[in-house]
């Protein structure tokens, strides 16, 4: 899991696996110290993290937390703090948490849910909570499946599994709804 910069540079924050819990943590580089934020988490301690997502205005943190046999996906301040849950998701319907990002806007979570015949879909959930909804991509599951939008929000960048050896990196324009305020 790759780790995610703070939106000033100043720090990072990863996923570290300790005891076999894999547990958010973050590490200034101006006190050269690494941290574990203060999340209370909604579905209990212990649970094992995955999947990071910075906003873009660098407050909140967005990440998958394992709950049993679900997928928790909350959201909690980046600097520590009570998280809230945006939504509780079947493990067999979701890609691993991987490819988890927001839009530029702020308002929503893409991630990769699975469909009935095995292949990853581009989803989508409102920040505040709701259902999700399939954008309409599909792709072949592929671990390390990562997600990014162009500043301008119009274009996303995936990694997949490539048709050779090794993955391809695919760009996809004018497929995604527009990201405007609701009706």
């Amino acid at each position: 899991m790759p780790p995610v910069w703070s939106l000033d540079g100043s720090r990072i924050f990863f996923i570290r696996q300790h005891d076999g819990v894999n547990a958010i943590k973050a590490y200034d580089f101006e006190t050269k110290r690494e941290w574990k934020p203060d999340f209370q988490l909604a579905c209990g301690e212990g649970c094992a993290s995955r999947a990071l997502a910075l906003s873009p205005d660098g407050q909140q943190l967005a990440f998958m937390v394992s709950c049993d046999n679900e997928w928790s996906l909350q959201i909690a301040p980046s600097s520590g703090g009570h998280a809230s849950e945006t939504a509780r998701l079947q493990k067999e319907e979701t890609a691993s948490g991987w490819g988890l990002t927001w839009t530029p806007d702020g308002r929503h979570l893409l991630f990769l849910g699975k469909s009935e015949n095995g292949l990853c879909e581009l989803r989508r959930i409102p920040v505040k909570g709701g259902e999700p909804q399939n954008l309409g991509l599909k792709i072949i599951p592929h671990i390390g499946v990562r997600l990014s939008f162009h500043p301008d929000g119009r274009r996303i960048a995936f990694t997949g599994p490539g048709s050779g050896h090794g993955g391809e990196v695919w760009a996809m324009e004018n497929f995604l709804p527009r990201f405007t305020a609701d009706k």
